[in-house]
């Protein structure tokens, strides 16, 4: 890429929802660094020589899995000191023969990039998401329980903290704030 920023969400869209394998396999090799990395999750690439076939077994078997793809960038955040970008996006994925409507969630990829030649590659990818909304990609119907589940972890964390306040002192604020 020339110009990450303006290039990414394209880059993106073909390397996850390419029409056919071909054209996905040669996404990931004209955009990733042949030494990337790819965190997930649920697997990871680590970066080697030669690593990333790695990655493109792993989204080829994404492809395999489901069918169906949507995809949508909804913020780019480029940091082009760092060479660094973060996506939030919206993504639907659906299993293939799952009886299961698709689930909608959000995922957050931060992206490396390493200059070369005057262009930039994605030496490693990093892919984010909330514990509901990851259980959701696989078995949608229980994104709901592990989403309680979070929010019971909250009014713990709550509870806790406010006994070990008044019973050991422990992380107190003082009483005129």
């Amino acid at each position: 890429m020339e110009n990450p920023q303006v290039e990414i969400e394209r880059a993106m869209q073909i390397l996850m929802r390419a029409a056919s394998p071909d054209i996905q396999q040669a996404a990931i090799r004209k955009y990733f660094t042949n030494n990337a990395g790819f965190r997930h999750p649920m697997y990871s690439v680590m970066p080697a020589h030669n690593s990333r076939e790695g990655i493109i077994a792993i989204l080829q078997w994404y492809r395999v899995l489901s069918g169906r793809i949507e995809l949508s960038v909804d913020n780019i955040t480029y940091d082009a000191e760092k060479s660094i970008i973060f996506l939030d996006m919206t993504h639907v994925f659906h299993v293939r023969y799952s009886p299961f409507s698709p689930a909608r969630t959000r995922l957050l990829t931060r992206l490396t990039l390493h200059k070369e030649g005057g262009r930039y590659y994605i030496s490693y990818q990093e892919d984010f998401f909330h514990p509901d909304e990851f259980i959701g990609l696989i078995v949608p119907p229980l994104s709901k329980p592990v989403g309680l589940l979070l929010r019971f972890g909250g009014f713990a964390c709550g509870l806790s903290a406010r006994l070990a306040q008044a019973a050991f002192g422990i992380w107190s604020p003082r009483r005129d704030n």
